[in-house]
């Protein structure tokens, strides 16, 4: 998928990249960014008023303190504004 691409291309000496999953941060997917040397962060939100996966999603997005944060897909937009 095109934030896979994007994650996984960046250059490390130039970015830091990480990476916030909305569910459990397993499978083919996840393993690749790891592999890319992204750092993939599960984030339990199981929708959008679910006040303790949001307040987990505000934790590691504050953790990562980004420039720039790329949500793909409605689900993650709405929740990235959120934080």
């Amino acid at each position: 998928t095109a934030p896979r691409v994007l994650a996984a291309g960046l250059p490390r000496d130039r970015f830091r990249v990480a990476v916030g999953v909305l569910g459990p941060a397993t499978g083919a997917a996840a393993d690749g960014l790891r592999a890319a040397g992204a750092a993939v962060h599960p984030v339990p939100v199981r929708h959008l008023l679910d006040v303790g996966g949001v307040r987990s999603l505000r934790r590691v997005v504050r953790g990562a303190n980004p420039a720039v944060v790329h949500a793909f897909g409605p689900e993650a937009a709405r929740l990235s504004r959120l934080v």
